[in-house]
Formats: C-alpha cells, sequence, structure tokens
C-alpha cells in the first residue's frame, strides 16, 4: 500500500517553482548575446545556445553529439592535448581556437560543476 500525504499543495508548489525556474533558465541561455556551448562529460556537444550557433556558422544538427575537438582546439602551447582533460585539471578558463568555417576566434573556454 502506498500512502500520499493528505496535502499536495507544498509539493505542487515546489513542482510549480522548479518549472518557472528552469524556463528562465532556458530563456536566459537562448537569449544572451554570449556564446555558451555546453560538453557533456564524454566530451561531446550536448547543447549550445543560438550566438554560439551563429559563431560557428553552422546548424545545430551538424555539432550537437560532435566531439568537442572537432569544434576547438587548444593552442599549440598547451601542454594537454585532450581539451576535454584540460578543462578538467585546470578548472580555471582555458584559451582555444574555434573552428568556424574559413576563420578562427578565440574563446575562453571553463568548467562548471
Amino acid at each position: 500500500m502506498i500512502e500520499l500525504p493528505a496535502d499536495v499543495s507544498e509539493l505542487r508548489l515546489a513542482e510549480s517553482r522548479l518549472r518557472e525556474s528552469e524556463a528562465l533558465s532556458r530563456a536566459l541561455f537562448d537569449r544572451t548575446t554570449n556564446p555558451i556551448f555546453v560538453i557533456d562529460e564524454a566530451g561531446l556537444m550536448a547543447d549550445f545556445n543560438a550566438a554560439a550557433e551563429r559563431l560557428m556558422k553552422t546548424d545545430r544538427r551538424r555539432l550537437l553529439g560532435r566531439p568537442v575537438q572537432e569544434c576547438f582546439r587548444p593552442p599549440a602551447a598547451t601542454p594537454e592535448a585532450d581539451l576535454v582533460l584540460a578543462l578538467r585539471k585546470h578548472r580555471t578558463p582555458v584559451e582555444v581556437d574555434c573552428r568556424a568555417g574559413e576563420h578562427v576566434t578565440i574563446l575562453e573556454l571553463s568548467v562548471t560543476p
């Protein structure tokens, strides 16, 4: 037998606030003018915003799920060959070259928990 609390109003209120918070976070992510890239633990492109899409001069379908090394490369002076390992190790911004079509743009990437 499963028991449910008689008053679920607190639970419903918490769920509503969570949905509102997630919607606000997504709106900020989508509308900021700064490029934001989300890279998963495996080093694959998990998400990015419209500003990042404009910077990369390509559409989402071409980048989602691709290895980060196909989009960014650390400068030659960076000792780590693996960009994802470099980001995890330093926990500070790492300067990278962004491969966007015919031109290269220098970006700073950092890891957030």
